[in-house]
């Protein structure tokens, strides 16, 4: 344990508790499974060679995931907690924090504040936690996802599910070819720079298609569709499209009590 100075705490060869002091120190973790903590002051707490518990103290945190498979989480402070080498489970705390996957497939989930939540260098689960977050997609295939606030969920440099959450987000496309798919409430909906599959949501949303050939659909509510500009819009570039269902149609047109008689080839 850290004491009253600035100091370099590390673990030893058996499993630890590596824990931080009153003032600025760098807490290390040892050759073995250990719980690795900051304490009260700005830390870098950082994990080491096995699958350790990698965790912020009170002030502002690095947090940093070591070489095996980590759960490394921010605490009571804004940190910046990030993956380590192999397949980590990232996670925010109770103030604002920047939450990094690091290189390998890990899971990347926000906090209770309004965190920057970021894929790393692998497929990661990228999700928003419960404040307004940027919920981010890496370098990899990642599955990204809106939390319980509103979000911006964007994608990332490869082929992304980018999915929004239980509150109004704005979903946006990455640079490759992603599934754009809107949440529980009235989202943004927008293709990136690639060929996507721009998808409604449960409720009303806007879908909007990007730059280049994108699949835009609406789904269970009254979605506006915006097309790609193309061959077909651009005379109208302001034009919008609106879903409607067959029976929305058929109300609009007054033919609710109209029957309709269908008739076969060969009858008479």
């Amino acid at each position: 344990m850290g004491g009253k100075s600035n100091d370099a705490v590390i673990g030893g060869k058996s499993n630890d508790a590596v824990i931080g002091g009153k003032s600025n120190d760098a807490v290390i973790g040892g050759k073995s499974n250990d719980a690795v903590i900051g304490g009260k002051s700005n830390d870098a707490v950082i994990g080491w060679k096995s699958n350790d518990a990698v965790i912020g103290g009170k002030s502002n945190d690095a947090v940093i995931g070591g070489k095996s498979n980590d759960a490394v989480i921010g605490w009571k402070s804004n940190d910046a907690v990030i993956g380590g080498k192999s397949n980590d489970a990232v996670i925010g705390g109770k103030s604002n924090d920047a939450v990094i996957g690091g290189k390998s497939n890990d899971a990347v989930i926000g906090g209770k504040s309004n965190d920057a939540v970021i894929g790393g260098k692998s497929n990661d689960a990228v999700i928003g936690g419960k404040s307004n977050d940027a919920v981010i997609g890496g370098k990899s295939n990642e599955a990204v996802i809106g939390g319980k606030s509103n979000d911006a969920v964007i994608g990332g440099k490869s082929n992304d599910a980018v999915i929004g959450g239980k509150s109004n987000d704005a979903v946006i496309g990455g640079k490759s070819n992603d599934a754009v798919i809107g949440g529980k409430s009235n989202d943004a909906v927008i293709g990136g720079k690639s060929n996507d599959a721009v998808i409604g949501g449960k409720s009303n949303d806007a879908v909007i298609g990007g730059k280049s050939n994108d699949a835009v659909i609406g789904w269970k509510s009254n979605d506006a569709v915006i097309p790609r500009m193309d061959q077909y819009t651009k005379k109208d570039p302001k034009k919008m499209w609106k879903v409607r269902t067959l029976r929305q149609l058929i109300e609009l047109l007054g033919h609710e009590d109209v029957s309709c008689k269908i008739f076969q080839e060969g009858q008479n």
